[in-house]
């Protein structure tokens, strides 16, 4: 992470968000103090992202996904591999039914969150966020439909993302499956590379850029 907790939740709301936010509500939003979201606040209006008049006001919206994107890297999460014989597509839909029926909160990214927001892209592997605490239910979950862990460097297809509740911030439900906002997959996609990061501009063009 390149970026502060509190920058990065901050940064995430304004991303999510359609409307001006005053800094009292975005500091709720993100789950950040009043007094801290205040500073982070000042911070992007010193560079230019944002406005405050007394509403907070993205102005320069692709600018913010890119600091954004170079301040979180999708690489320094902690995960857990899981090994399964079916496609990703299925695996998807087959993890998104035992996850509703325990009631575990998930956000698929990189090119599986990709699929759902711009079908025309083909995932190799299943990368889904998860709430740390989560994962022991998670394990449970995933060996109940048949996907076992298995060890650091062996061959991977269900990859758990284990972070905390703010990066599920702005998730959609597509198709009966959850992911995280499009400006998190990208961001993650973009922090990849190579063809994730051919990825993460064509999914660019599908978004939403006022203020852009």
């Amino acid at each position: 992470m390149l970026m502060s907790e509190t920058m990065l939740r901050t940064m995430r709301v304004l991303l999510v968000a359609d409307k001006e936010l005053s800094v009292r509500d975005l500091a709720r939003e993100g789950g950040v103090t009043l007094s801290r979201c205040a500073r982070e606040v000042e911070q992007l209006r010193t560079a230019g992202y944002v406005s405050r008049r007394p509403l907070v006001r993205v102005e320069r919206k692709w600018d913010l996904l890119m600091a954004f994107s170079h301040g979180w890297s999708v690489r320094s999460v902690p995960s857990e591999a899981f090994e399964a014989v079916e496609r990703p597509e299925y695996l998807m839909k087959t993890i998104s039914i035992a996850a509703s029926a325990t009631g575990l909160r998930h956000g698929f990214t990189l090119l599986s969150g990709a699929e759902l927001l711009a079908p025309e892209v083909v995932p190799a592997s299943v990368h889904l966020y998860v709430n740390t605490s989560d994962a022991p239910a998670w394990r449970k979950s995933l060996a109940d439909i048949g996907i076992h862990r298995v060890e650091p460097g062996a061959p991977r297809k269900v990859n758990l993302l284990l972070a905390g509740s703010p990066i599920l911030y702005g998730s959609a439900n597509i198709r009966d499956m959850w992911v995280v906002s499009p400006f998190q997959v990208f961001a993650d996609l973009h922090g990849m590379g190579g063809i994730f990061r051919d990825a993460a501009f064509a999914l660019a063009g599908r978004m939403r850029w006022e203020g852009r």
